[in-house]
Formats: structure tokens, C-alpha cells, sequence
């Protein structure tokens, strides 16, 4: 589950169960003959891949620590030295990472020690920590824009969801708008709907 394309479109990175935790695997999609790539191999779950445009490195998501945080592979590197843990937060769990061109973006769930939300960290200055951006369970790259620096956002209540935007500076763009329905995913998508659903023309307004 979970695949992710590698840039080049030569290889798909997913999760895959060995019998006894998920493992991501690379698998090449240019010789179906070459089998499966193990990416991780470790007691604990790694789920969750993300390659990054740049072609070799993948981000995922791993409890190794003794819970899930972001980690990043680096596919030049063959030893344990190819895994850098990149949240590095002992009482957040972290999920959902997404690249933006050299930005991953990531969600975080913790209690009352306020490192909740959206953090976006910049791969161009990988020695400094992620950034909080915005509260969030759920966010989105802008995909019109080649300098992401915009962010859709879900945000889930008690039995209600809101929609909101932000800027990388943690401006707000678009304050919380309560939603019809729960949320499950999000995509920022820039597409033309000739005849779209009523349903979507009031949403718009």
C-alpha cells in the first residue's frame, strides 16, 4: 500500500507486509525481472513513503524510536548511516509526509506540549528543525504554485471538520471554515470542471 513514484517514473516505492511488520520496498517498473528492493528492514513499522523530486532520497514514516516520527533514506548510502530521524520528537507522533519541491511537510499529534500541526522542513538546510506552520490534522501543497509556499489545511473538531489555508510564514489565508462532512484525505488540485456538481459550485462561494 501507499505507493509513491519516483521521480523519473523508473521505480515505485510502497509499504509491504514481510510477516511480521511493514517494510518499504522499491520495486523497478522499467525490468520486471529485477526483484523487489527492501528499503528498510527493521523490527519496527516503516510506513508511509514519500521520494523526494530530487530522485534519491525517500521520507517515511517509522517507530524504531518507540514512536512514529519522520525519517529520511538516502539512496547513495547502503549502510545504517542512510537513515536520518528528522522530527526527532519523543512525546509527538508524526504521519502523512508530503514533498513540496526541497520542503517535506509533515502532520504532528501531541498533547498539551504544543508541537501539534503542519511542519514544513527545508531539505536545502537540513541542519535546522522543522517549522511549525499552521494547526492541522490533514494539509496539502498548493499545486499551482512551483515555490509552495501555500498550504491547504483540515483541522478536526468534535464531530465537525474545517478547511483553512496558510502561508510557510504562518499567515493565515483563509480562516477555518466549517465543512459539511469529515475528512479523510486532501489534495490541492488545479483543475478545470466544466459542469461541476452543485454541491461543488456552493462550496466555491
Amino acid at each position: 500500500s501507499a505507493p509513491t513514484w519516483s521521480p523519473d517514473s523508473q521505480w515505485l516505492a510502497y509499504e509491504t507486509y514481510d510477516g511480521s511488520d511493514l517494510e518499504i520496498t522499491v520495486q523497478s517498473l522499467t525490468d520486471p525481472n529485477q526483484p523487489p528492493t527492501p528499503l528498510t528492514d527493521d523490527p519496527a513499522a516503516d510506513t508511509s513513503p514519500a521520494w523526494a523530486p530530487q530522485g534519491r532520497k525517500i521520507a517515511f514514516i517509522s517507530n524504531r524510536n518507540g514512536n512514529p516520527e519522520v525519517w529520511l533514506a538516502d539512496l547513495d548510502q547502503t549502510d545504517e548511516g542512510r537513515y536520518t530521524n528528522l522530527s526527532n520528537t519523543l512525546f509527538a507522533a508524526e504521519h502523512r509526509p508530503q514533498w513540496g519541491g526541497n520542503l517535506l511537510l509533515w502532520i504532528a499529534e501531541a498533547q498539551a506540549i504544543g508541537v501539534s500541526g503542519a511542519h514544513v522542513w527545508d531539505a536545502d538546510q537540513p541542519e535546522r528543525p522543522a517549522r511549525w506552520i499552521a494547526d492541522a490534522d490533514w494539509a496539502a501543497w498548493d499545486s499551482s504554485e512551483s515555490s509552495n509556499e501555500e498550504l491547504a489545511t483540515i483541522l478536526n473538531g468534535p464531530n465537525q471538520d474545517y478547511l483553512s489555508a496558510s502561508s510557510l510564514d504562518g499567515g493565515l489565508l483563509l480562516p477555518p471554515a466549517r465543512l459539511p462532512g469529515l475528512v479523510r484525505g486532501l489534495l490541492w488540485l488545479t483543475l478545470d470542471l466544466p459542469n461541476p456538481p452543485e454541491s461543488y459550485r456552493a462550496a466555491s462561494t
